[in-house]
């Protein structure tokens, strides 16, 4: 990791039991040898890129929030997360790899709204080759060239919707591939691609 440059993992939470998950994550962290910052909010207006009526766009506020206080290796994680084990080797994977992503078992086509697809200017033919990514666990070294076009199209999606769309079928695709949309599931899987 390039000297003097700051990483963190971040957690946002809005809500519900979230902000008692943010803390178990945290504490999970600091049990287990946690090495870096850790960078949390909990029922905040982060940003202009937080839309309560869009929840899950407060992990691109959170995100932003994350670059604007100078961290360059970010590890996100939810707040349904904990770690069992010493969480140092992501960020080194972060480093190493710039970045570190994990497939979550299904393809595109299946949590992709026909609007996602429009805005990724993709065919679901397109979307059924390429792996969905968890967006629960992911990081970025923010200015590698990989992690400057991630977060680009990450807050691209958040512009453009992706975040908002329904969890449900509700007619978001007439294609039978399709089986629900995963917000920003979907928004950082488009952007990892």
């Amino acid at each position: 990791m390039e000297v003097n440059a700051k990483a963190c993992l971040l957690n946002a939470a809005w809500g519900a039991w979230y902000p008692k998950g943010t803390d178990r994550l945290v504490r999970s962290a600091i049990h287990h040898g946690w090495e870096h910052d850790i960078l949390t909010f909990k029922n905040e207006m982060i940003n202009e890129y937080f839309d309560p009526n869009q929840p899950y766009t407060i992990k691109a506020a959170a995100l932003v929030e994350a670059i604007r206080r100078g961290y360059r290796y970010i590890l996100w994680a939810d707040c349904s997360c904990w770690f069992v084990d010493n969480p140092n080797r992501l960020m080194q994977i972060v480093d190493e790899e710039n970045g570190y992503f994990i497939k979550s078992g299904y393809n595109l086509a299946q949590t992709s709204a026909d609007s996602d697809l429009v805005w990724a200017k993709a065919s679901r033919d397109d979307a059924e080759r390429l792996d969905e990514v968890w967006s629960c666990l992911f990081g970025v070294d923010t200015q590698s060239a990989r992690g400057v076009k991630f977060v680009g199209e990450f807050l691209s999606a958040r512009d453009a919707g992706v975040f908002g769309t329904s969890r449900n079928h509700n007619g978001s695709s007439a294609d039978e591939r399709f089986l629900h949309a995963r917000q920003d599931q979907t928004a950082c899987s488009w952007a990892f691609y």
